[in-house]
């Protein structure tokens, strides 16, 4: 996918991580939607990448509220004209016990239950939406604690398990309508790395889909345009 004319909206765009790949999609001619609930955080670096002669844009939305998500995301398709890239980089490279035995139970939950959840949200909140206009792509981190400099927090390994297993079933079940899912496992050695995986992703050629039979009718279709998916194997 070429990103010249795309949308794209970053979660977690606040971390070094985050604010390195919005300004390297800005760079290759995407709009940037960053998406935070600091808009104050995230404006600096939407000021940054205006000047340098990009598009972007911020909003104050929840990753873990799936209604402020759906929200926004209506938004940037009425503004826009659709959604093409969704990355979520929310909730990563937290400080904390290395040891998952010296967790609290709230540490747990943050590495853990938190960052995947924020990831089911924002991801079945994009994949509605991109089903119904037919194309676009889920980006996700799945990367283990080991692989964020300055982040050590136990725990994160279980989320990145999860969060591989929830971008395969994702791509199951809307693959056939276009929409492609993708994720990082392997832990870059550097912001540079990280946008030349997330880019080799974005170029990807995506496999073959099954024959399936969509269904899009008044009943399937919401009225903010999100598709209720329903399929069926031919």
């Amino acid at each position: 996918m070429q990103l010249r004319g795309k949308s794209a909206v970053v979660y977690g765009a606040n971390s070094p991580a985050g604010a390195f790949v919005a300004r390297a999609f800005a760079t290759a001619g995407a709009t940037v939607y960053l998406a935070g609930r600091s808009p104050c955080r995230l404006e600096p670096l939407a000021h940054e990448i205006v000047s340098a002669g990009g598009a972007a844009v911020v909003a104050r939305v929840d990753p873990l509220d799936p209604k402020s998500v759906s929200e926004h995301l209506h938004d940037v398709y009425v503004q826009h004209g659709s959604v093409d890239v969704s990355l979520n980089m929310a909730f990563q490279g937290v400080l904390g016990p290395a040891r998952l035995c010296n967790l609290t139970d709230q540490q747990f939950d943050a590495a853990t239950f938190t960052r995947v959840r924020t990831n089911f949200v924002t991801a079945a909140a994009a994949a509605r939406k991109m089903a119904y206009q037919g194309r676009g792509i889920i980006l996700a981190m799945a990367v283990p604690e080991a692989g964020y400099p300055g982040g050590d927090l136990a725990g994160q390994r279980i989320a990145s398990a999860a969060i591989e297993s929830l971008c395969e079933q994702l791509r199951d079940d809307v693959g056939s309508f276009g929409v492609r899912v993708s994720y990082i496992a392997d832990p870059p050695s550097s912001g540079e790395e990280l946008v030349q995986k997330l880019f080799q992703l974005l170029a990807a050629v995506p496999p073959s889909s099954r024959a399936v039979t969509r269904e899009t009718d008044a009943s399937s279709v919401s009225p903010r345009g999100e598709a209720s998916v329903v399929a069926a194997t031919s």
